[in-house]
């Protein structure tokens, strides 16, 4: 009993090595064509569409058989790796479902994997601290509606920002720099929080992965530049607007989760 336990322990952390291994090297191809070619255009609505499509399809890719010609399986790119892999002598835990080994392989495998649960566990905590600490800001202040937008105005100095529909400004920012405001509206009404909170998922589940956490702060920066666009097609002065912007970019960033009009 306790070795049928084993075996399908094995593959249970078998199969999450070789999803994290494949989706891993998918995202990083992916974010390295984005950074390289993507982000050099200026059709923001279009880098952010293509950005999330394309995280989306690395995520599911490592799930999808592909069928090809058995004559050049073995050529493709990720064939290649898993053979290399299974040299390693590990390949009877992490690549073949089929076959599971007893010892120190099977032990390798389980210890991987739970290196990889623990850092997507303190990951998934780091953020869920991060949502409620916004949470409790958001439910502490009253709401004014504005143009249909529930508006949060606190006396309280801190960086405006927006999660969902609603929005945190300060009273001094509402009164000093109205633009602010049709600056994070912009952001609820374009769902900004939606693309972070499915964003959420990617850095959860690897976290290990340094291009991910890169490729998050692009992710959060094409937002504000779609909502800069859209704040000064609503007729706000751009010269007046980069000043405030300037001024403002020096500010903390105070939850990971939402989005902020202090950007660079």
């Amino acid at each position: 009993m306790q070795k049928s336990r084993n075996i399908v322990n094995d593959r249970i952390m078998g199969g999450l090595i070789l999803y994290t291994i494949k989706s891993t090297i998918y995202l990083s191809v992916f974010y390295a064509f984005f950074m390289l070619i993507m982000r050099k255009t200026t059709f923001i609505r279009l880098n952010r569409i293509v950005f999330m499509a394309g995280t989306l399809t690395c995520i599911i890719l490592p799930f999808i058989n592909i069928g090809v010609p058995e004559g050049i399986q073995g050529y493709l790119p990720m064939a290649v790796i898993e053979n290399a892999l299974n040299h390693l002598g590990t390949e009877s835990v992490i690549l073949d479902g089929s076959v599971i080994t007893d010892g120190a392989e099977g032990g390798t495998a389980t210890l991987i994997g739970i290196i990889l649960i623990v850092g997507a566990l303190g990951s998934f905590l780091i953020m869920t601290k991060s949502y409620l600490l916004m949470k409790k800001m958001i439910r502490s202040v009253k709401s004014t509606d504005i143009d249909g937008v529930p508006v949060k105005i606190t006396d309280t100095d801190i960086p405006s920002f927006s999660w969902g529909r609603h929005i945190v400004i300060s009273r001094k920012d509402l009164e000093k720099h109205p633009a602010i405001l049709i600056h994070e509206m912009m952001h609820a009404r374009c769902g900004h929080s939606i693309d972070l909170t499915a964003y959420t998922i990617v850095t959860t589940l690897h976290w290990f992965n340094p291009l991910i956490w890169i490729a998050r702060t692009e992710l959060k920066m094409l937002h504000e530049y779609e909502a800069d666009e859209l704040t000064i097609n609503q007729g706000i002065d751009a010269t007046q607007y980069q000043l405030l912007l300037v001024m403002k970019s020096v500010g903390a960033k105070r939850f990971q989760l939402a989005n902020g009009f202090n950007h660079s």
